[in-house]
């Protein structure tokens, strides 16, 4: 049996398809990435609310911004550390695909 090559339907490579919902990552980011939105906007309005135009003294804000720093840090440690291990999977499924192929080979 021969195998069909696969037909693309004049598909551009425009921004448009960042926002495809078939195979798109974009959907599942959005079920996290809304609800956060909208909490940080609801609670910036309450900061808002709550000090007027009162500016935050210095040190509040220096609590702040070391408090993104940490999360980024650990975030960014976390991101490193799934994608190390999926690259360590990844070659060992290789590998035992190589020692597989060489069995076969071999028999």
């Amino acid at each position: 049996s021969q195998c069909a090559m696969i037909e693309y339907s004049g598909f551009s490579w425009q921004v448009g398809f960042l926002f495809k919902l078939r195979g798109s990552v974009f959907p599942k980011a959005l079920n996290w990435a809304l609800p956060c939105t909208i909490a940080n906007i609801g609670l910036s309005f309450l900061y808002q609310h709550i000090y007027g135009d009162e500016a935050p003294s210095h040190e509040s804000l220096s609590t702040l911004v070391s408090l993104f720093a940490a999360i980024t840090s650990v975030l960014g440690f976390l991101i490193v550390f799934r994608t190390q291990t999926a690259y360590g999977r990844y070659w060992e499924g290789v590998t035992l695909l190589r020692t597989a192929r060489g069995e076969w080979f071999n028999a």
